[in-house]
């Protein structure tokens, strides 16, 4: 792999490894014990970023002859806890005042048990300016994106510290995470604006950043240019739709719902689960009178998924 690095990619691979070495994410190993753990495969990725062009990749599920990978180990995967993403998307809505942002590298923050970090390991040069040089041979010490069970520890983390606390704003975090993403709002300026301010000091506490703020709000707005908070632009991703914070309007990229449309019969069970919702995101019903119109449209659409899915008990979500 190293051989079709140019020496600039070479460089900068180096320098995001020593970067996550610095910051602790990752440890180097002495006295390597080749017949323990597993070694990870990793590649670059382009990204669109001046600053850093690539990122790493560690496959967590490549498979080399008849050793197995990683996630085909014993590796327990651990229920879903993810909560669902229609009705993340229904309640923000519902505000007068959305608020979305992103927990920073959240994955890196949740420390992995040290019997557990010789499957993490990983190699790389010990000298980025000799591509023949021996590989050095680290290992992660939190968890890793791309694990199977990655997914679960993270959200159980972040549920046990937010249940632990049970204030207002914890219960609220707890029902509209997804993954690393936080998207909520509130009916009053000064209420978004407290708990803005309530949720960055409660996931401080548990060791998590919130980070690239987005909202309709102006004075909200003001307040984290003032403290110098990473803030997204007017136009800020939301799950993957657009959220025109201006207009306080959402779209689905046009090129992702024709590819939807026609990859899907029109009104089946595989449309109305994969195009339904998206639709129905971008309708903005912020009167508490559309309250029934909500409620309606998730249990059609919760109803055929759970049909599709084959579940014999249909359960109606809560959502709100």
């Amino acid at each position: 792999m190293v051989q079709r690095l140019t020496t600039e990619i070479i460089q900068v691979y180096d320098k995001l490894i020593t970067n996550q070495l610095e910051r602790g994410f990752i440890e180097i190993v002495t006295n390597d014990d080749v017949s323990s753990g597993h070694y990870l495969p990793h590649h670059p990725v382009k990204k669109n970023s001046d600053t850093t062009p690539i990122r790493i990749i560690y496959d967590c599920s490549c498979k080399v002859g008849n050793n197995p990978s990683l996630n085909v180990r014993p590796l327990d995967a651990g229920p879903s806890l993810l909560n669902d993403l229609a009705s993340i998307m229904l309640r923000f809505r519902m505000h007068k005042f959305g608020v979305s942002a992103d927990i920073e590298k959240a994955f890196l923050q949740v420390g992995l048990e040290e019997s557990d970090r010789d499957f993490t390991k990983f190699m790389w040069l010990s000298d980025p300016d000799d591509p023949n040089s021996p590989f050095r041979i680290y290992r992660f010490k939190v968890v890793l994106f791309g694990a199977a069970c990655s997914p679960f520890i993270l959200n159980a983390t972040v549920k046990f510290h937010l249940e632990n606390d049970g204030s207002e704003t914890a219960v609220d975090l707890s029902k509209n995470i997804y993954v690393d993403n936080v998207l909520s709002g509130r009916d009053s300026e000064q209420k978004l604006i407290d708990y803005h301010t309530e949720a960055i000091n409660l996931m401080k506490s548990s060791g998590f950043n919130l980070r690239e703020w987005a909202t309709n709000c102006a004075e909200l707005k003001e307040i984290v240019a003032k403290a110098n908070i990473p803030c997204s632009d007017s136009i800020a991703n939301v799950l993957g739709l657009r959220w025109d914070t201006d207009s306080d309007s959402l779209r689905y990229p046009d090129k992702e719902l024709d590819k939807a449309t026609e990859s899907k019969a029109v009104g089946g069970r595989s449309y109305t689960i994969h195009v339904i919702p998206n639709i129905l995101t971008i309708c903005r019903y912020g009167k508490k009178r559309n309250t029934a119109v909500f409620v309606l449209f998730m249990n059609v659409y919760n109803d055929v998924k759970i049909q599709s899915s084959g579940e014999k008990s249909p359960q109606k979500r809560d959502i709100y």
